[in-house]
């Protein structure tokens, strides 16, 4: 990643409207990501933080309901805040109920709208 001088930074936001406008809107963006996965994290029962995780992998990461997942079970684990075995259980539980599919590294959104009353409900 290339940085800009902060100067010339500052230059960009006073002169251009636009580009100022963008900046605050990603900043803006960013600013409620964050919120809202600390109030999943920290208000959320496991089901809920679990598919808030996959949901938020597939719309903002992916772009795809269907990704391959390059992140080993405890580390998704860790982003959701529970346990490996947990985030086993829920996946296979979620894969049961054709909510997901899971094929090796493979993971498909089935049910997007199941997901997200999963990840609403807590």
């Amino acid at each position: 990643a290339k940085l800009i001088d902060i100067s010339t930074f500052k230059q960009l936001i006073r002169e251009n409207g636009l580009f100022a406008s963008r900046v605050i809107s990603i900043l803006g963006e960013n600013s409620n990501q964050i919120n809202n996965r600390f109030f999943c994290l920290t208000h959320r029962q496991s089901y809920g933080r679990l598919a808030n995780l996959l949901l938020c992998l597939s719309e903002r990461v992916f772009k795809a309901d269907k990704f391959e997942l390059d992140l080993t079970r405890k580390e998704l684990a860790e982003l959701a805040g529970m346990s490996t075995e947990n985030v086993i259980r829920i996946l296979k539980k979620f894969q049961e109920d054709g909510l997901i599919e899971l094929n090796g590294k493979i993971i498909t959104l089935n049910n997007l709208e199941d997901l997200q009353r999963i990840c609403d409900l807590g």
